[in-house]
């Protein structure tokens, strides 16, 4: 049921990005290419040096992200993996390495965390989703789901920037 590995691959995602920022924070911390000393980088016009300043290089979170969304569109229906898979590879990964944010290594690593993370947990969630009846309530409450199903897809797209400041402000307010 293509649907169900759809919604389950949100939850999939999800759960990649999350891997993906554990293992940048539990690998030692590795210098982004425009903030590595000695590199003489001609950055391009749009990216300044303070950009991303304190996060590590590896893993690449874009790469786990669309890694885990091609992986699990491969598994949904191949001509879509195929064309996710090379925007994956030609817009996003070689981006991150033209843009000096990452170099290749931290795209592979994102790239394996990724299909792993998605590979892993692909048919066990879309089950789970199945099981769980998300489909059935997705049709009786689609006021509740499509905003719910908005939300996520933006968190999402935008790396959970957002969600991010928004847990970063509530632990300043609560410490």
């Amino acid at each position: 049921m293509p649907r169900a590995k759809l919604i389950a691959l949100l939850a999939v995602s999800i759960v990649a990005i999350a891997v993906g920022r554990m293992a940048a924070l539990l690998f030692p911390y590795r210098p982004r290419p425009l903030h590595a000393e000695g590199l003489d980088l001609q950055l391009p016009v749009t990216i300044t040096r303070d950009v991303l300043d304190g996060w590590s290089s590896f893993p690449s979170d874009h790469a786990v992200l669309y890694a885990a969304l091609a992986t699990g569109f491969w598994i949904v229906n191949r001509w879509a993996g195929l064309f996710v898979t090379l925007h994956a590879l030609l817009v996003i990964g070689f981006a991150r390495v033209y843009l000096s944010l990452h170099y290749p290594s931290d795209i592979l690593g994102g790239v394996v965390i990724g299909v792993a993370v998605a590979v892993g947990l692909m048919w066990p969630v879309a089950s789970l989703v199945r099981r769980a009846g998300v489909l059935d309530m997705a049709e009786r409450w689609p006021q509740y789901f499509h905003p719910l199903l908005f939300i996520v897809l933006f968190q999402i797209t935008t790396m959970f920037n957002s969600g991010r400041k928004f847990a970063i402000m509530m632990i300043t307010l609560l410490t």
